[in-house]
């Protein structure tokens, strides 16, 4: 290899980048698609992207080798692939440790700030806590699911938050100052579209619909924002790309005045 001209070591090295970035693109795009129960944002954790993060240099390496051993057939094939490997590891635990380290404080720093304006929002005076539609009934509101007799209708002032469940919609209320849920057959963009009169009421998450009038802290992570409602133990997750909307609409929610 050391008696190669200049020129062929620079495409050697070109095509050695072009292996890292092929393989690194494919994995960390591919697998997200492939497997997205495993990827789902609500259940991403730090050792998850470390792992993930590890399999990627460990692929890179693998790459590259079968590139070296191509291009330079007189290499111990296994001795040399073992050495590859050691040394990728070796070398990229403590950059990808340090890298998720650095990423994951700033996700919490970002989302904790994100919580604290938000609460600070939810703490202000209020002209009235509801926010109602003209011309628009607001005593009750009725959910139909697939089927004509699958219906559900309960006070709008009771109603906590959707949650998406297979085929099915959770749905979770206050009823006799209990929380309480029952299923409907029916999708979340259905009954998302059967709510769309109703502001309060907003998909926050691409599995669950929350009532933002009934929110009375929010409290953030690396993860992003969670929502939490008065009397419930569960919390309601919000996509991080939904954090600003959030805001706005929880600082237009708590400071608008009742309509008639």
């Amino acid at each position: 290899m050391d008696e190669l001209p200049a020129a062929t070591l620079w495409l050697h090295a070109a095509c050695f980048g072009l292996v890292t970035f092929v393989v690194s693109g494919l994995i960390q795009a591919g697998l997200p698609r492939m497997l997205p129960a495993l990827f789902a944002e609500e259940h991403w954790k730090s050792w998850k992207e470390i792992v993930l993060l590890l399999l990627v240099l460990l692929c890179i390496s693998a790459g590259n080798y079968g590139l070296m051993f191509w291009l330079y057939p007189q290499t111990n094939m296994y001795r040399g692939f073992g050495q590859v490997l050691l040394m990728t590891v070796q070398v990229g635990i403590f950059p990808v440790v340090a890298v998720v380290f650095f990423k994951q404080m700033l996700l919490y720093r970002r989302y904790a700030a994100a919580a604290l304006a938000v609460n600070q929002t939810l703490e202000a005076p209020t002209a009235a806590p509801d926010i109602v539609p003209a011309n628009v009934p607001v005593a009750a509101i009725e959910l139909v699911g697939d089927g004509q007799k699958d219906r559900l209708t309960l006070p709008l002032a009771g109603l906590l938050w959707i949650a998406s469940a297979d085929n099915y919609v959770r749905v979770h209320f206050r009823l006799g100052g209990q929380v309480r849920s029952q299923l409907l057959r029916a999708s979340l963009k259905s009954i998302e579209q059967q709510v769309a009169p109703y502001p309060q009421l907003f998909r926050c998450h691409r599995m669950y619909l929350v009532n933002l009038e009934l929110v009375s802290a929010v409290s953030g992570n690396a993860q992003g924002l969670r929502l939490h409602i008065e009397g419930a133990e569960e919390s309601v997750p919000v996509s991080r790309s939904l954090t600003q909307p959030i805001r706005e609409r929880l600082a237009h929610l708590s400071h608008s005045p009742q309509q008639a």
